[in-house]
């Protein structure tokens, strides 16, 4: 290749490799710009998300102070409660002479930002104007920061806020514990050794305490028992009963189950963090007592040591006269079971108590007949499966 040749591909190379060199230089400019404004962009969307509060925050009043500091890193040479203080401590003298400039600015962007020229005598007196956002990330020689001091209990950077479970004092400048706004349980301790002796046997009175039932009463327990025995002749498989879980509950005692039941039901209700997390004792308390953290019955096995609520207590109820006794779940499902005829019939829920209804009074009317009357039939609260009176 001659010369002319060679010199027009060299400088068509070398026109080539300029091109991509600018367009390389281009990009990391482009690149440059971009991490640049995504900084900026960063650093703003992060102040906007601190100062922005859930709805149910409890806000508190700190204490603010302002200090001196040379560089990014704090040096707490002067302190006080206002930008003045600090300003008089920080040019002390009609002579002082200030060397370095000191800033003082709000993250905010809404509090005056205050400059101490370099190399001018000052008093007591500092001028002040606002920096705009690039300012901030500058490293200044020396600055003034305002500070803010959550109280006890709090968290925050530019406000403060009381932690879950906390509120404010009256003067709201403290945070104190909140209350629980769903009281105790009434009971225990009670005001009669009936009571006593029941909670302590959960339902069975264990010390002998309360009035003995009526002969009538123990005649159509005895009934029910008998009833139980010869239907489990032909029943497959056999009816469990080993006797009532319930019998006489007097009035204090049936109050005490019936609070119970209220009580869970408001806790499980609370929807405030700050109250559910004052409540939590509380609530765990009451979940002991019933056997279940549910608000309505409790299904399948309850918690050990409780009283296994699973039906609510009625308000007017026959048991504190000693004219009704409960009988176990198993016992009456195992009933309903075994009185359902084959092959159930598709009942809806209403249609299936009317039938289950209709088959217990049949059963309790055959021979040998009980004169019991069925909770299966009570509307208010609702009908109570396991229970049975006398008419």
């Amino acid at each position: 290749m001659n010369k002319p040749a060679l010199a027009a591909t060299s400088n068509k190379q070398q026109a080539t490799s300029n091109k991509q060199q600018a367009t390389s230089n281009k990009q990391r400019s482009t690149t440059n710009h971009y991490l640049a404004a995504t900084f900026y962009s960063l650093a703003i969307a992060v102040m906007m998300v601190a100062m922005v509060k859930p709805s149910h925050a409890v806000m508190v009043t700190p204490s603010v102070y302002y200090s001196t500091a040379t560089g990014w890193a704090p040096a707490y040479i002067y302190n006080g409660s206002s930008v003045e203080e600090v300003c008089s401590a920080a040019t002390a003298g009609t002579n002082s002479l200030i060397t370095t400039p000191i800033f003082l600015y709000s993250i905010n962007q809404i509090d005056p930002v205050y400059v101490i020229y370099p190399n001018v005598y000052y008093t007591a007196t500092c001028d002040y104007r606002y920096l705009s956002l690039p300012t901030l990330f500058l490293n200044s020689p020396g600055w003034v920061l305002k500070s803010i001091v959550c109280p006890a209990n709090s968290f925050g950077l530019l406000t403060c806020e009381c932690n879950v479970g906390y509120t404010t004092d009256p003067t709201a400048t403290s945070c104190v514990l909140v209350d629980c706004p769903v009281p105790a349980l009434t009971a225990p301790p009670f005001n009669d050794a009936c009571a006593e002796s029941l909670d302590a046997g959960l339902g069975v009175d264990v010390k002998g305490a309360c009035p003995k039932l009526s002969d009538a009463m123990n005649n159509q327990i005895q009934c029910f028992a008998d009833k139980i025995t010869a239907t489990n002749a032909t029943a497959r498989p056999p009816i469990s009963y080993s006797g009532p879980t319930a019998t006489i509950r007097n009035a204090a005692y049936q109050a005490h189950l019936r609070d119970i039941w209220d009580k869970l039901i408001l806790l499980n209700n609370l929807s405030d963090p700050a109250e559910i997390s004052a409540c939590q004792p509380r609530r765990d308390e009451v979940i002991a007592e019933k056997g279940c953290a549910s608000s309505g019955n409790c299904v399948g096995m309850c918690i050990s040591g409780s009283h296994c609520i699973r039906h609510i207590s009625a308000t007017d109820s026959n048991h504190p006269n000693g004219t009704a006794f409960d009988v176990p779940d198993d016992t009456i499902n195992g009933l309903l079971s075994e009185l359902t005829p084959l092959p159930p019939a598709p009942f809806t829920p209403s249609q299936k108590l009317q039938a289950q209804r209709i088959w217990v009074v049949d059963w309790l009317a055959k021979p040998t007949a009980c004169n019991l009357y069925w909770g299966g039939n009570f509307t208010d609260p609702g009908p109570d499966y396991v229970h049975f009176q006398l008419p």
